[in-house]
């Protein structure tokens, strides 16, 4: 299993210039929140699809994604990084933000891109 923390124990994300799709997704916010530790990796990919990097989708026990969010400022959307580690059963352990401040984005975030 990769490493997911470093020796101080903070969660470990990639870079994003090595995302296989670096723009990012603006994913289903609703399916986003339902994202919980238990779930199985297919019922994940069936809420927010593959993962952004070139983890693999088997035998590995994390994933990593790219997401965007519409905002009412410019750019008009900000980007986080966002990690689901597995179990050893392959379920849902936890979740990350890299950007502490996507915690509440998401929390806030309607899913309409404001006008």
């Amino acid at each position: 299993m990769a490493p997911i923390t470093d020796k101080n124990g903070a969660v470990v994300f990639p870079d994003r210039s090595t995302a296989w799709l670096k723009e990012g997704t603006f994913p289903n916010v609703e399916n986003l929140r339902q994202v919980e530790p238990g779930l199985t990796k297919e019922q994940v990919y069936a809420l927010i699809r593959e993962p952004h990097f070139d983890e693999g989708l088997f035998g590995v026990h994390v994933w990593n994604y790219i997401f965007n969010f519409h905002t009412s400022n410019k750019p008009g959307y900000v980007t986080c990084q966002y990690q689901i580690q597995y179990d050893d059963d392959y379920r849902v352990k936890a979740t990350y933000w890299k950007e502490p401040a996507c915690v509440t984005l998401l929390a806030e975030h309607r899913g309409v891109k404001d006008e």
